[in-house]
């Protein structure tokens, strides 16, 4: 029995998030970044990993589609 495992694709997203920013922005920024997907980790203060894996399928395309 072989086991398949799925290829992940992980976005690193930086947020350029003004200096003098409401921190409530960060979390604003979060729920779009969960707009797209629900695999979403906050890496605060300005960072997220979005595991976009199952968007590509939902979507109908790759980053390169988005051209």
């Amino acid at each position: 029995m072989t086991a398949m495992t799925q290829q992940r694709h992980i976005v690193h997203a930086h947020f350029h998030v003004p200096p003098d920013a409401e921190p409530v922005l960060f979390e604003q920024l979060l729920d779009v970044a969960e707009g797209l997907t629900p695999r979403v980790q906050a890496l605060p203060p300005d960072s997220a990993d979005l595991d976009v894996t199952g968007a590509l399928a939902y979507f109908g395309r790759d980053a390169q589609g988005w051209r």
